[in-house]
């Protein structure tokens, strides 16, 4: 695995979460027959917050188990049977194998005092039943109430009636609850109920924010960030999100994490990172294992070690997190911190892909193309390079992207380390494309490889500016241009793309569209051999050994045919060959120094490199 494993997000901005949203998460069979939400959510008219989690009673359901045996509205879950539930999440699992008319001794908090209620679990309500219980309560001004009638009319699956959630949503921002005031800039923001305004969404979730609730402070961070409604400020954003992070937003933690391992609207500080992100990942963040991967995967605030770096990202991946499943393939593909598993990897490459993982869609493609770990098959090569291809060119919402009922991710380059050293959305696409063009050139529709290749040179792909090149060169399409082709070689060569380098010293040397110059020829193909080409180290060899556009060398020969022969390529045989014509060769010579020496670049790593360069045929 690279030294660094992309971290997926760089700042995962919360928008409500699903449990903001709607009356509550996914819930049990059995409940307690209340609706409740986080204490630190909840903002009393004109008050501000309380910094904890744990589950405060909104509203107690007319008539049910719970209303029978005392529970109140405010009264605040301490513990069930005997168990402390600090958060929604430890009241669930202490609910999620009970079945309706269990009974149950519930500890809360009423006022200084600590009651304690035995009470049957209800069947869980239905939104008709929420309403009907919220309705008398909202209509007469109870803020709180107006807040979770609009949750009532705006889900995480559907939107029952996105006009009565804005409608309720104002009303309570305006009788001055902070999460009606966060709902309402959640409306403005996606345009639910009311047309589309980012600087009024901002301007709601500032008040909320100011207030001290912590959903509406990621909110805020997150438009900060991506600049919506306001100036892109990256110190503000941490700001916020570090705030919510105080108060337990786990979406903060991730996000104040990431902002640490990236130096983003602050230093750099890995290891404040992990102080951060650790709790959240071992809390169950999806998002957080992740991100414990990468960092484990590169040594980045830890010590690195690729086995538990996989452990991570096994947990997030079983989650169903894309971008965790795409690094598990990756693992299996790689053998690093797993066993080496093609089929694995395939099959973890698919998950991610059907989720619309972009890099997943990528890596399956070569998978496909290659015949590694699934029977070869163009047509199903085709199909995932096209879903790279659409993805990208599919009709985005604004800054903060399309309306989700939780978790949004900017997504930030600074945390690509190493081989996968940048989102790489806008380099699967240009390398989905000249693959494409790749396949329509085998087809032998020539005009149709053309068209793609202009589209991923448009983009900057040295790969698809080779063979433009190649195209101009041989006339399939355009009429063949001599200068044409030497003016997308010498783009792709100057990208440090080695076939690129190597093949414009060839034309130097043969005066094909230039005037002959074999000094160079000779410059072309030292920066091809120096980024470990072995054709170019065997040409250069040839070079100095004949005195060919530079001074004879024997013994720079001789080391770089020793450098090509201890490579595992095709040219090695050719080297090993010629090197025993040659006697008492000397060590293999390291690349030379030079202004434009660059690491070399991965074989099939997803970052500079999503596929072996010349997959298709067209790099020698």
């Amino acid at each position: 695995m690279p030294a660094r494993l992309p971290l997926l997000a760089a700042l995962l901005a919360l928008l409500p979460s699903a449990a903001a949203l709607a009356v509550g998460p996914p819930p049990p069979d059995a409940t307690l027959g209340a609706v409740l939400t986080d204490a630190v959510e909840r903002a009393p008219n004109g008050g501000g917050v309380t910094p904890n989690t744990r589950q405060v009673v909104l509203l107690v359901l007319p008539r049910s188990p719970a209303a029978k045996a005392g529970l109140k509205r405010g009264d605040v879950v301490l513990r069930v049977d005997t168990k402390d539930v600090p958060t929604a999440d430890a009241l669930r699992e202490r609910l999620a194998h009970r079945r309706p008319g269990d009974v149950v001794t519930i500890d809360v908090a009423r006022g200084k005092a600590t009651v304690a209620l035995r009470l049957p679990l209800a069947a869980c309500p239905t939104r008709e039943e929420c309403v009907d219980a919220l309705w008398p309560l909202a209509r007469a001004g109870d803020a709180e109430a107006c807040t979770m009638l609009a949750r009532c009319y705006y889900g995480p699956e559907d939107e029952i009636d996105p006009r009565e959630a804005h409608r309720w949503y104002r009303r309570a921002a305006e009788l001055g609850d902070a999460s009606g005031q966060c709902g309402l800039g959640v409306c403005y923001l996606y345009g639910l109920g009311v047309c589309r305004d980012a600087a009024e969404a901002v301007r709601w979730f500032r008040k909320a924010a100011e207030r001290g609730l912590r959903s509406a402070q990621g909110n805020l961070a997150a438009c900060a960030f991506v600049g919506a409604g306001m100036p892109a400020d990256a110190s503000e954003a941490f700001r916020w999100w570090l705030k919510a992070a105080g108060q337990g937003h786990v979406m903060g933690q991730v996000n104040v994490a990431v902002c640490y391992m990236q130096g983003r609207g602050t230093d750099r500080a890995p290891d404040k990172a992990i102080f951060w992100l650790r709790p959240a990942a071992e809390g169950g963040n999806s998002f957080a294992e992740y991100l414990m991967g990468t960092a484990y995967a590169g040594g980045d605030g830890v010590p690195q070690d690729h086995r538990v770096a996989a452990d991570w990202f096994r947990k997030a991946a079983e989650k169903g997190l894309p971008i965790a499943q795409y690094a598990m393939g990756w693992c299996h593909r790689t053998g690093e911190g797993v066993e080496r598993d093609a089929k694995q990897a395939a099959a973890w490459y698919r998950k991610a892909a059907l989720a619309g993982e972009p890099l997943a869609r990528a890596h399956l493609a070569t998978m496909y193309l290659t015949g590694l770990g699934v029977e070869r098959d163009d047509g199903e090569a085709r199909k995932w390079l096209l879903a790279v291809v659409e993805r990208d060119e599919a009709p985005g919402a604004g800054p903060l992207g399309r309306r989700q009922p939780a978790n949004f991710a900017v997504l930030g380059d600074g945390l690509r380390g190493g081989e996968w050293n940048r989102r790489p959305d806008a380099d699967s696409v240009s390398w989905a494309l000249w693959a494409l063009g790749d396949l329509a050139a085998d087809r032998r529709d020539f005009a149709e490889a053309a068209r793609l290749y202009h589209k991923a040179a448009e983009r900057g792909s040295a790969e698809a500016e080779f063979r433009l090149a190649n195209q101009y060169g041989v006339g399939h399409v355009m009429a063949k241009d001599e200068q044409q082709a030497v003016k997308w070689l010498t783009k792709a060569a100057e990208k440090g793309y080695p076939p690129a380098q190597r093949t414009l010293a060839q034309v130097y040397a043969l005066g094909t569209g230039v005037t002959k110059d074999l000094t160079e020829c000779v410059r072309w193909l030292t920066r091809a051999a120096r980024r470990n080409d072995p054709a170019a180290q065997v040409q250069l060899a040839w070079c100095y050994l004949q005195g060919t556009g530079v001074a004879v060398d024997t013994d720079a020969g001789v080391g770089w045919m020793c450098t090509a022969a201890a490579s595992e390529s095709p040219e090695a045989s050719q080297a090993a060959l010629e090197l025993q014509r040659l006697a008492g060769p000397p060590e293999p010579l390291p690349p030379l120094p030079g202004s434009d020496e660059l690491p070399p670049p991965p074989p099939g790593g997803p970052g500079q490199s999503i596929l072996p360069r010349g997959l298709r045929g067209l790099s020698r």
